[in-house]
């Protein structure tokens, strides 16, 4: 396994990201990702030139590190991955006021953002010095997937997919476990290879607050609005919400933003 050491020179936040900072961020990745260079493909000496630079910007000891990762997960059915291939994508660094376009993918298992280097190794980028990064996806609305670097449930920096964010916010963890093969015992689950399984977690963020997980079932998403639960729940009955999709648990949070 190989390493390189990353420093940025920065102060950490002790407080969450505010819903107008989110809003900045977005603000400019868009425009970093409407760019004409960044719409063509990232794969060429132009592209290593400037990606190199941007790393090499924080290449001495220090706070973070970019480390590459082995082939250890061959032959498992499924990916530690967020998608199959590099994105293009783009980020933001603590403390710069700019975006950088990047070929990007997410380890969904370890919550790192990985960058793709010129040997076509992965890179991760740690979440305590990611503002926002932004990735083409083509199953979502705008057609790309828009995170920040947010409060986790221990109080430390990961990684969360905006959802909506306007008084509220909404945000998405997409997480995968590592499950061995097990089914030569008598009661197994006759889970015949290992295989990486997605379990997507939800978080709501009121204000100023820490971003808070919730249960998708009506009971749980009402009591995140106590203020409001009779009227929330009055909303997911007559809508006949399920709320397992992003879009469903979406219109709960906009409608509590709208009373």
């Amino acid at each position: 396994m190989k390493t390189a050491v990353l420093t940025i020179v920065m102060v950490l936040a002790t407080l969450g990201l505010r819903a107008q900072e989110q809003d900045q961020f977005l603000d400019i990745l868009k425009q970093e990702m409407n760019k004409k260079e960044a719409r063509e493909s990232l794969i060429n000496s132009a592209y290593w030139q400037s990606a190199n630079q941007f790393l090499q910007k924080f290449a001495h000891t220090g706070v973070g590190i970019i480390q590459t990762f082995d082939t250890r997960y061959e032959g498992v059915k499924g990916s530690p991955y967020l998608f199959p291939e590099w994105q293009k994508g783009a980020v933001i660094v603590s403390g710069m006021d700019q975006a950088m376009p990047l070929l990007l993918n997410y380890d969904c298992v370890n919550g790192q953002l990985l960058v793709r280097m010129e040997d076509g190794e992965p890179s991760s980028l740690s979440p305590s010095h990611i503002n926002a990064f932004m990735i083409e996806d083509s199953e979502a609305p705008e057609g790309y997937a828009y995170f920040v670097s947010d409060l986790g449930p221990k109080g430390e920096k990961i990684y969360f997919q905006v959802l909506y964010n306007e008084e509220s916010v909404l945000y998405k963890l997409p997480v995968k476990h590592f499950k061995a093969a097990d089914y030569q015992k008598a009661y197994s689950p006759n889970r015949r290879y290992d295989e990486f399984v997605s379990d997507i977690q939800y978080f709501i963020k009121k204000g100023d607050g820490q971003p808070e997980k919730v249960k998708t079932n009506a009971k749980a998403v009402a009591g995140m609005f106590a203020d409001k639960a009779p009227e929330i729940e009055g909303f997911i009955k007559k809508n006949k919400l399920k709320l397992k999709t992003d879009e469903e648990l979406t219109q709960v949070v906009s409608y509590y933003d709208s009373l």
